[in-house]
């Protein structure tokens, strides 16, 4: 009995000091963004890994814009079965939306901040990536997005300093001369700082020239001397880097009437025009005052009193069979603004019926998109609560993402 027990001791102890080695915990996940800092039109891949297999998450991106407005975006993501997935970073980052003051994105209302339907960037956003399981924090990183390169030149300039109110940007200077943008915006005022910032970081100069609210100019829409646009037009091919030769018209909206006007009469100097969201025809003020938008020598260029494709006055619609260079026209079917699509086919039909239309003419019309086409950068975010009844966010960002490197193409070909 006593060796019966002393050998059962021992097996115990035995036992004892043979117990299972506890099993390696599971890796944690990590997020991963290519590349870590990218430009505003450049595409994101953000890869998760170390999730279990078929795991279901969420994955979320939120930035402040530099107006205090926090922007947030996210999505239901899977794991394959080796525990990664990947995502388009930069789509999901053009789903931001502004978060309310409840902590929730602005969705149909209208942000509480009673800020711009458009995140306002700084120079260089920090994006912040969470991924959560059942509502609990499992991962975060971080990326940079710029709107420009390191060593991009940019200038403010005044009609007081500059003889021309705007912005400008440039790629670094050196060597070969470059084709060059004069970006004239819509209702805003013309300074189309998003625009220009994603053009320069193609290595385009471009100069968002101001013509209306700035010291200097005339205070609204109203009388706007077309000749401001030749001072812009002087000032840019001046430019070092600048090829005098392949200077381009970009004109937004409202922006596209002044655009295509001066191209008519500045044949010289004017080598092609991109014209979005457009308008074949002059209008009045904005806010309408009983006066035409524009002047030519100190007299309004007569203009029309619908905004119908059709013009009430013959000598409201402009002249684009003057002009010699390509005309690129970016439009939406579903415009509620104005009837772009329509103004945009006359434009393109007067130059085809006048044999004036060039092999560089193009006519990008997107059937579901409306008048936020003319933003032209892809992947940028705006407030759903800004779209107009019957548009599509994503058709306006698919129209984008089709249109810019058709743009882009088509100013550097001249």
């Amino acid at each position: 009995m006593r060796v019966a027990g002393a050998v059962s001791a021992a097996l115990l102890a035995v036992l004892a000091g043979c117990t299972t080695a506890p099993a390696p915990s599971a890796p944690s996940p990590t997020i991963t963004v290519t590349p870590a800092t990218s430009l505003l039109d450049q595409a994101m891949t953000v890869v998760v890994s170390g999730l279990p297999p078929r795991a279901a998450a969420d994955l979320e991106v939120a930035a402040t814009a530099k107006d205090g407005t926090t922007w947030r975006a996210d999505r239901a993501v899977t794991a394959d079965a080796g525990g990664r997935l990947g995502v388009a970073g930069a789509a999901l980052f053009a789903r931001l939306q502004p978060v309310t003051d409840h902590g929730t994105t602005a969705g149909t209302t209208p942000p509480s901040t009673g800020g711009s339907p458009y995140f306002v960037w700084r120079p260089a956003e920090t994006l912040t990536w969470t991924l959560r399981r059942s509502g609990q924090v499992v991962a975060t990183g971080t990326s940079t997005r710029r709107i420009t390169p390191e060593g991009t030149r940019a200038r403010v300039l005044t009609v007081a300093a500059d003889g021309v109110a705007g912005l400008y940007d440039a790629p670094p200077t050196g060597g070969a001369r470059r084709p060059a943008v004069l970006l004239l915006g819509g209702s805003e005022g013309g300074e189309n700082a998003l625009l220009a910032a994603a053009l320069a970081s193609e290595g385009v100069p471009v100069l968002a020239q101001a013509y209306f609210g700035e010291a200097g100019l005339p205070s609204t829409l109203s009388r706007v001397p077309v000749e401001t646009v030749d001072t812009g037009l002087a000032w840019l091919r001046s430019q070092p880097g600048v090829d005098p030769t392949r200077v381009w018209l970009v004109g937004a909206s409202r922006g596209s009437e002044l655009a295509l006007e001066e191209a008519s009469r500045r044949t010289d100097v004017v080598h092609g025009v991109v014209a979005t969201s457009p308008s074949g025809v002059v209008h009045g003020a904005y806010p309408p005052d009983g006066h035409s938008a524009w002047t030519v020598g100190g007299r309004e260029v007569p203009w029309s009193h619908t905004l119908s494709a059709q013009a009430d006055d013959d000598d409201a619609v402009i002249p684009v069979q003057r002009i010699p260079g390509p005309v690129v026209l970016v439009c939406g079917g579903a415009d509620t603004v104005w009837p772009s699509c329509p103004y945009a086919a006359q434009v393109a039909g007067r130059r085809t019926a006048t044999r004036t239309s060039t092999s560089g003419d193009a006519l990008l019309d997107y059937p579901q998109a409306g008048h936020d086409v003319d933003l032209l950068v892809p992947d940028e975010p705006v407030a759903r609560a800004s779209y107009r009844d019957g548009v599509s966010p994503q058709a306006d960002e698919s129209a984008r993402e089709q249109a810019w490197p058709q743009v882009l193409a088509a100013v550097r070909s001249r």
